[in-house]
This record gives structure tokens, C-alpha cells and sequence, in this order.
């Protein structure tokens, strides 16, 4: 039987919260989540969003990852800017989230998944900056 798209996501968010991604010293002090991240966070927060998927006995489907981290707070002369992000943070998200979205098989339910796209540093419709990962999915359902 076929996985849909929610499946392959909490498979996809298994693998990351049992992966190094959250046990490593320098791990996002935030939550991993399904879709959306919570207005106003200030954390670092995970989140994997579904996308388009097959309905064929090899399923092809994608899920997007972003890592989000908090503006940088600059002070310059009188003015406050949060608008700018924190590369060096983002790079360091962006390289565990490299090392666990390698090609992983997973056995038990005949998928597997893979970097296909990285979109580098993004900002969402309310200035937050994250790091975006495109993540290739396929399950065998023969």
C-alpha cells in the first residue's frame, strides 16, 4: 500500500529527531514540526513541510526541511535592525542537516530519501531566515 505524503513526513521526522541533527552539542535549541513553525518563535526551530507525492508502486514524492534561526539584533548609531541573519548559525544547521539527509535507506518501510535540492538561506513572508533543504522520497510498495 502506498505511504501518503503525512506518512513520509513522520518517517522524515523520526529519522531527524533520533539522528545527530538533535543530539549533537551545537543541535537547534528549538522543536522540530510538522508544516509550520509557531508564530513569533525565538528558537531554532525544524520544520518539514509535504509536497508533491506519486500514487505508484515506486513512489516518488518531496519534502521540503528548513532550519530556522532567530534575526541577528544589530544597533546601528540610533537604529534597531532585526532583519539580518545569522550566517555563521545557519551554516552550522545547514551542515548537520547535510550529514543526516544523505542517502538514508530505511528497511522496514522500503523507503529511502535524499538531498536533491538545496535553496540556501531564505527569508519567510515574515522575515524569519532559514536554511532549505528539497528532500527526494521513495517508498517500494510492490
Amino acid at each position: 500500500m502506498n505511504l501518503t505524503p503525512g506518512e513520509a513526513q513522520s518517517i522524515l521526522m523520526g529519522h531527524l529527531r533520533n539522528s545527530v541533527l538533535f543530539s549533537a552539542p551545537n543541535k537547534p535549541n528549538g522543536m522540530l514540526y510538522a508544516e509550520n513553525r509557531p508564530d513569533n518563535s525565538d528558537k531554532e526551530d525544524v520544520v518539514v513541510n509535504t509536497l508533491v507525492f506519486s500514487n505508484r508502486a515506486v513512489q516518488q514524492g518531496y519534502l521540503m526541511v528548513n532550519a530556522y534561526t532567530p534575526n541577528l539584533v544589530l544597533n546601528i548609531n540610533s537604529y534597531t535592525d532585526r532583519n539580518q541573519p545569522n550566517i555563521p548559525r545557519l551554516n552550522e544547521l545547514s551542515a548537520l542537516l547535510r550529514e543526516v539527509l544523505q542517502e538514508t535507506w530505511i528497511p522496514e518501510r522500503n523507503c529511502s530519501f535524499e538531498i536533491e535540492t538545496s535553496y540556501g538561506n531564505l527569508a519567510d513572508s515574515a522575515g524569519q531566515w532559514f536554511t532549505n533543504y528539497k528532500v527526494l522520497f521513495y517508498a517500494v510498495n510492490i
